[in-house]
């Protein structure tokens, strides 16, 4: 099973350098600083900013505040909200859906940066506070920005009522899943939203690497990084389907090819052909083979 494994790996690796991906410290406008005079981001701290009079803090892990509609606070740290102002810029997205957004902080800082004509975002919790509702008020946003709560990402059903609700049969130019970041529900709402992409539509999983973290996070969970595996042997045997991968280890950012995808049953097995399939359950003979060959045993 070992070998199986290491398989996988390194097949995945000869994959990810045959296909049409990058890094994404390395793609147009991502590793750039955006605290210069162009740059919505008003810095006024190492963690904290501003955007047209709403004030951000940065507080990724601890000394966490409820948010207000005037004050947030952000589970990101500094680089990603710089990434993300670099990204919105360079991918302009009309309608956009996010998958967890905590209190709201990520949600609004999106408005501000996209300014999409729809931005649905859902939260497995109830609200925490009225932080966001006052953010939309105040701003007039009460058709453009559509929060839901207690919406479990793993139930296609109500995802796809939400976006047929809001969007009617257009779709969706952008998703972006900050939400569990479990290798099942994750997958259930990848095969429920990025058939729904228009082509050139962009699906971004962050923190999909948590697997790999030296202090050992959730060592009884299945890794997320199953799903890179599939999204890379996909890109490689449908590319028309899954057109370019953008990784490194913070976001996987999938972008969808002109393929005509039928929403209902799609499922990304379908894209790994019938070789990828077995290399990703670990009986490919032939990389397991070479695998043994190369490790000496």
């Amino acid at each position: 099973m070992a070998a199986a494994l290491i398989a996988v790996g390194l097949v995945v690796i000869a994959v990810v350098a045959s296909i049409r991906a990058r890094m994404l410290r390395k793609a147009p406008g991502a590793s750039a600083s955006t605290s210069g005079s162009n740059s919505p981001l008003e810095w006024s701290a190492d963690d904290e900013f501003k955007i047209d009079g709403i004030e951000y803090a940065c507080r990724p892990v601890s000394d966490l505040f409820p948010s207000t509609g005037e004050r947030f606070c952000l589970r990101k740290p500094r680089e990603e909200v710089e990434r993300y102002a670099s990204f919105l810029a360079e991918h302009q997205s009309d309608s956009i859906f996010e998958l967890g957004i905590y209190d709201g902080g990520s949600t609004a800082l999106i408005a501000q940066l996209a300014e999409p004509s729809k931005l649905i975002a859902v939260d497995i919790t109830a609200p925490r506070n009225p932080g966001l509702k006052r953010f939309i008020a105040q701003r007039g946003l009460d058709t453009s920005v559509r929060p839901f709560w207690e919406v479990d990402q793993a139930d296609g059903a109500r995802l796809v009522r939400i976006v047929e609700d809001e969007l009617g049969s257009n779709p969706l130019d952008l998703v972006i899943d900050d939400a569990s970041h479990l290798l099942e529900p994750t997958r259930d709402s990848f095969e429920t939203l990025f058939p729904r992409l228009a082509p050139g539509g962009i699906y971004v999983i962050e923190d999909w690497s948590w697997a790999h973290a030296p202090q050992g996070t959730w060592p009884d969970t299945p890794a997320l990084t199953t799903l890179i595996f599939e999204l890379v042997v996909a890109a490689a045997h449908s590319p028309a389907a899954v057109a370019e991968l953008t990784i490194d280890g913070g976001w996987c950012a999938a972008e969808r090819g002109p393929a005509d995808l039928e929403p209902s049953g799609f499922s990304l097995a379908q894209l790994c052909g019938e070789r990828g399939r077995l290399l990703l359950a670990g009986k490919d003979g032939v990389a397991a083979g070479r695998t043994t060959e190369l490790s000496g045993g």
